[in-house]
């Protein structure tokens, strides 16, 4: 039997003209990631991953040829989950769920069309296609805060361990001279996805065998933590002795650079360490329909491509009618009331706004918001209590904007929670349900001051305490009734020096009992909650 190539480069058409609709179906996907590559210097190294995969399938070409192929409908179960993740990814506006989906497409395609051992051989250029992808939302700010006070608090050890005066308050540096805030920009995980990424290339590279890889690649997490603390301890330093002038600007660019080029140096020093162990040659067990080094090598299998085809075809194209159909239905959803009417004289309680600053507000990507401070004049003790109210709402999460959890934003504040629980508040049973709601219930501290804050997720008529289980939510809502509004509510109360937390806890649900049938009016779907409550 003489070896030939037409079956071959069949698939590879098929192939092609599978990725022209799959292309299509992610456009908007594509479109979106590479805008966050350009705009995010978080991940401006996404825009090589792509490149760099597409080198490895083409170095793989010679070893890709010579495998024995054959249609693996198991393929069609991996292209259905992609699919399907692809859709609940865009139901939710999840836009993680949306990217690696394109992955998992693609993988789905090459194994209906080619086997499981071309995926095999082509696994490290697709999943290398991971670092491409942005962190989701939640994740990343949950990654990120972490970050920023670890940075934080070893740049002021180091401060402190050369005798020079500094406070630290959360992410709040405060020197003799001037103020450091150690924002996101400055938490490390720049350069700690880049440097992962980097990793895993010169892992792939230079180390022989799948633990070394292993170990290098989890190496850069600690190198690139370490490497961005001491940066942020290098403009400590020079804010302190040249002037704050001399920590931005210029300085604050290029350090970034050569903290990147330590850090990678640290990673050729890790490797250096696990060239000193001899590799073990990897024993190959070649299955019958795996590699072959024979003169078969080269025959592929002739199996009927029309199935594989056909129903890869009916798959691709159920998911563009869906995704680009059923689910783009939705229109951005605004208040019933815009929050500036919210009265600021509500029975005893006198507000006052305190507005946020315009960089605040984008942070947050709220629609609409108030922030305000009530006072309630205490009649037995002629003093005034204060209350703080913050409600956010989101007319549409499908563009990315979501939900900031104070989980996160309060130890990046400075505050340290000290003690945090679900509370079962009666009083909700006004919002027109015969049960009481969840709320969560934080006590938080920065020094002596200590503060109780009562926090809910208010979406499309439920109070949802859990950010995780708003995201379910919002998946169910955004199919069901084509809605992804919601709001987050916050009421912060100051515990008093020789107050007790019951006590502030007293003063803030009677504040509750009263604002929280006045933000029915505001809040869209409100008047209809559903009467089951998922506590967190």
């Amino acid at each position: 039997m003489k070896p030939h190539s037409g079956p071959l480069k069949a698939r590879l058409v098929i192939l092609a003209a599978l990725l022209t609709p799959t292309l299509f179906l992610y456009n908007s996907v594509l479109v979106e990631m590479a805008a966050q590559w350009w705009d995010n210097p978080d991940y401006s190294h996404g825009m090589l991953v792509p490149l760099v995969s597409l080198f490895y399938i083409w170095e793989k070409r010679a070893q890709f040829i010579r495998l024995s192929m054959s249609p693996d409908y198991r393929g069609l179960l991996i292209l259905f989950a992609g699919l399907g993740i692809l859709t609940l990814g865009n139901a939710g506006s999840e836009y993680f769920l949306m990217r690696i989906s394109l992955i998992i497409t693609i993988a789905g395609l090459i194994v209906t069309l080619f086997g499981a051992d071309a995926l095999l051989t082509l696994s490290f250029p697709i999943g290398f296609l991971i670092f491409m992808i942005p962190l989701p939302a939640i994740i990343f700010n949950a990654v990120a805060f972490p970050l920023q006070l670890f940075a934080a608090q070893t740049a002021a050890f180091c401060l402190k361990a050369v005798q020079i005066p500094v406070l630290r308050e959360g992410n709040l540096i405060y020197l003799a001279s001037s103020i450091m805030d150690v924002t996101e920009a400055c938490s490390g995980i720049r350069s700690l996805m880049s440097l992962m990424a980097l990793g895993t290339l010169f892992a792939y590279i230079t180390q022989g065998t799948t633990w070394k890889r292993g170990l290098m690649v989890l190496a850069t997490i600690p190198i690139a933590i370490l490497a961005n603390a001491f940066r942020v301890t290098g403009t400590g330093l020079l804010a302190q002795f040249v002037g704050e002038e001399a920590a931005q600007g210029f300085y604050h660019t290029f350090t970034g650079w050569l903290v990147f080029i330590f850090a990678f140096v640290m990673l050729l020093f890790v490797g250096f360490i696990f060239s000193i162990f001899p590799n073990r040659k990897n024993q190959v067990k070649v299955k019958a329909a795996g590699i072959k080094t024979d003169h078969q090598s080269l025959i592929v299998k002739n199996r009927p491509l029309w199935v594989p085809l056909v129903l890869s075809s009916i798959l691709l194209g159920s998911g563009l009618f869906v995704n680009k159909s059923l689910l783009h239905h939705e229109s951005d959803l605004p208040l019933i009331q815009e929050f500036s009417k919210l009265p600021l004289q509500i029975e005893h309680w006198k507000g006052e706004d305190l507005p946020f600053e315009k960089k605040t507000v984008q942070v947050l990507g709220v629609t609409d918001y108030v922030n305000r401070r009530y006072l309630f004049k205490d009649e037995r003790s002629g003093t005034q209590r204060p209350v703080w109210l913050y409600a956010g709402y989101y007319a549409s999460q499908r563009k990315g904007a979501t939900y900031h959890s104070p989980k996160n934003c309060l130890p990046g504040s400075g505050w340290e929670i000290i003690h945090i629980e679900d509370l079962s508040l009666a009083m909700f049973a006004s919002l027109g349900t015969k049960q009481d709601y969840v709320v969560n219930k934080v006590v938080i501290q920065k020094g002596l001051e200590r503060q109780l804050i009562l926090y809910w997720y208010q979406d499309r008529g439920r109070i949802i305490t859990s950010e995780y289980w708003a995201k379910v939510y919002l998946v169910w809502d955004s199919i069901t009734i084509g809605r992804t509004d919601g709001a987050l509510v916050r009421v912060s109360i100051p515990i008093a020096k020789n107050e007790s937390i019951e006590d502030a806890l007293a003063l803030g649900i009677e504040y509750i009992k009263i604002v929280s049938p006045i933000l029915v009016e505001y809040l869209p779907g409100s008047e209809k909650p559903q009467e089951k409550v998922r506590k967190a």
